[in-house]
């Protein structure tokens, strides 16, 4: 993969599934900084 191909992402969040999804963006995916508890 060549580097202009290449997604970062910042150390200090993350991204995962909820059990539902979100209304407003119609995504089941939700993101918080690390250290912090999803809703």
């Amino acid at each position: 993969m060549k580097p202009e191909s290449r997604c970062l992402v910042p150390a200090n969040s993350f991204s995962e599934y909820a059990p539902e999804l979100n209304l407003e963006t119609g995504k089941a995916a939700s993101s918080a900084p690390a250290g912090e508890r999803l809703p």
